[in-house]
């Protein structure tokens, strides 16, 4: 056998075993994929006095123990997944948390939400900077009231919020 020949022989079973291994890789599975996604928040009605608002460009991610909170101007302006506003009217920023979700009990909570002005450095935001989002407290659980894939209803001791997916 030449030594071509033998190169030749030795690469294709790792190339083989390489594309086997690469296309069964870990890919990982949204936790429920009625709740999980990209969604946009359409209103929310606060508890306390019956009031609807309904916000514009204000959209919700949640995957795998993540939520980020984002407002498409903030999204698209420099310095928008700093917190700022980029000018946008309803003051929202964009954030992001942590995620929980409990089948048992047909709920998700969310929380830590922090903004990010220096790579890997979180700054913690207060309840008033969730507020343009319908969420109420840096620490939220909801109960979810529908979700179909299509919509989210999602019930909280502040808000209850309609979203529908992005």
């Amino acid at each position: 056998m030449t030594r071509h020949t033998l190169r030749a022989a030795l690469a294709l079973p790792l190339l083989l075993a390489t594309l086997l291994f690469t296309a069964s890789g870990c890919e990982k599975e949204p936790i429920n994929s009625d709740v999980e996604g990209f969604w946009r928040l359409e209103s929310f009605t606060t508890r306390a006095d019956g009031r609807t608002t309904r916000p514009e460009r204000l959209f919700v991610s949640i995957q795998l123990w993540v939520v980020r909170l984002g407002n498409l101007p903030a999204a698209t302006t420099p310095g928008g997944s700093t917190g700022h506003t980029g000018g946008d009217p309803s003051g929202a920023g964009t954030y992001t948390g942590r995620y929980a979700y409990s089948e048992e009990e047909g709920t998700v909570r969310m929380w830590d939400f922090s903004t990010t002005s220096e790579p890997g450095v979180p700054n913690y935001v207060e309840a008033e900077h969730l507020m343009p989002y319908g969420i109420g407290s840096t620490d939220t659980t909801f109960r979810i009231l529908e979700a179909d894939g299509h919509s989210l209803v999602l019930q909280s001791d502040y808000a209850t919020l309609r979203l529908t997916r992005f």
